[in-house]
């Protein structure tokens, strides 16, 4: 059953009230009470919070009914829907600033006044629910630790969090209206780097996309701040770019941590460095004496293996020979090449197992992209399994670098690594240092390699 919904009438004019009474009861409607005046209406809405208030605009005394309607509608939020014999510009204009639900011109009919009721009761419900969820939205959106800006289609900002004005140094007030650009002032990490404007390429293209440690930000006080920043497209049901939001964090604090643990392993490795030359050394002594000693051979191999060595691409050759030499000793051999599988084998004149890493989706091997590096760490785990001892001679770590990026080989070497730790496996990386920074080629060193490899250069 539905629950009946409760009418105040304010009409002066008796007969009018009492036949738009009789009108609404018949409607099913419950009648709180018919007033005459502005300030009876307003008394009576406080003490009885109908749902609906019939307006007749012109009321004798001193409020007219848009003034009762203006104060009804700010301080206790019933919609009203104005009753009047005019329809005149200037009432009209007068009334429109109330925001009424409805306004109905003398005389009217039941189902004209049923219509409007209905209407202005439901649009007032959808009204109520929506400012009930932008209140959420805007409550946790000022609670969130992260900053937030969002901006119109053509990059001017509609609104800011105050975690973005404490880092951009810009109030909301002052930043709405504004292009992007004057108030999210970014450059690359070096302060030179000149990196895309959000807006831009959020509008332009489309996808998410994220920035880590690459982008600073300049406050509207000078102040640089390292951020980690991602940017996304606000797109409608038709997929047509209504604007950008951008959510971007202060990197300060996890940038000095870092600076904080490099320098700290700079230091290790410093005060170690006599120890590294000294294992260094032993493992050059190890490899002449292997050449040289072939009678002493599976003692050797025995003293380098379980662990992953790094070979510059201009010692290609003696990180070959050692794999031979480990192959000729009996142990299980793999080889994952960037070169066709024969023409490896021909080079080093064996039959070894080879994966081969191509670009190539029609020919065999593991061909390589985003999302193979998985299935290469998987070919090797097995590998590893079959044969816990075994040697792989990994060349062209560049060529996988250049597809899948420095993370996920450092992904690949870290699973390796396990593997390595369980059994007494061995891997021969041979690169060309100048694909890596010098970043990089310090964390390799420090993180993946065998102790005795990692001064190689």
């Amino acid at each position: 059953m539905t629950e009946k919904k409760d009418i105040l009438i304010v009409e002066d004019e008796r007969i009018v009230a009492e036949d738009i009474r009789m009108n609404l009861h018949s409607l099913g409607y419950n009648i709180l009470g018919v007033v005459s005046s502005g300030e009876d209406a307003i008394e009576k809405v406080e003490k009885n919070n109908p749902d609906l208030v019939l307006m007749d605009i012109n009321l004798k005394g001193i409020m007219d009914g848009i003034e009762a309607a203006d104060q009804i509608r700010s301080r206790f939020d019933i919609p009203v829907v104005y009753l009047t014999a005019y329809a005149d510009e200037k009432t009209i204009e007068r009334a429109k600033i109330t925001e009424p639900f409805g306004y109905i011109i003398k005389p009217f009919d039941d189902k004209g006044l049923h219509v409007n009721i209905e209407m202005a009761i439901y649009k007032h419900k959808m009204e109520k629910n929506l400012n009930e969820s932008k209140k959420w939205f805007s409550t946790t959106l000022m609670s969130i630790s992260d900053a937030v800006i969002a901006t119109d289609k053509n990059g001017f900002v509609i609104l800011m969090n105050p975690v973005a004005e404490e880092l951009t140094g810009w109030t909301q007030e002052y930043a709405f209206g504004k292009p992007l650009k004057s108030i999210y002032n970014v450059s690359g990490n070096n302060l030179s780097k000149s990196i895309m404007d959000p807006a831009s390429k959020a509008i332009l293209g489309g996808p998410i996309f994220t920035r880590q440690n690459e982008s600073i930000l300049k406050s509207k006080d000078g102040r640089l701040t390292p951020v980690e920043e991602s940017c996304s497209p606000i797109k409608d049901d038709k997929e047509n770019v209504l604007g950008i939001v951008i959510v971007f964090r202060d990197m300060t604090e996890r940038k000095q941590a870092e600076e904080t643990l490099i320098r700290q392993a700079e230091e290790l490795e410093k005060a170690n460095i006599e120890l590294k030359c000294a294992f260094n050394g032993l493992f050059k002594r190890l490899e002449q004496k292997y050449k040289s000693q072939s009678t002493q051979q599976g003692n050797i191999i025995n003293d380098i293996r379980g662990g992953i060595f790094l070979y510059p691409i201009e010692n290609e050759v003696q990180a070959r020979n050692l794999f031979i030499s480990m192959y000729d000793a009996g142990l299980p051999t793999l080889a994952v090449v960037r070169t066709p599988p024969h023409r490896f084998k021909k080079l080093l004149t064996k039959e070894v197992e080879t994966i081969w890493l191509t670009m190539n989706r029609t020919s065999e091997g593991v061909c390589l992209n985003p999302s193979n590096i998985t299935r290469l760490s998987m070919v090797l785990t097995e590998f590893f399994k079959r044969a816990p001892n075994g040697v792989v001679f990994f060349e062209g770590i560049e060529y996988l670098l250049s597809i899948v990026g420095f993370q996920d080989i450092l992904g690949l070497i870290q699973i390796l690594n396990d593997k390595i730790a369980l059994t007494k496996g061995t891997i021969y990386i041979i690169i060309d240092m100048g694909v890596l920074d010098s970043k990089q080629i310090r964390f390799i060193k420090r993180e993946c390699l065998s102790p005795m490899n990692k001064n190689e250069n």
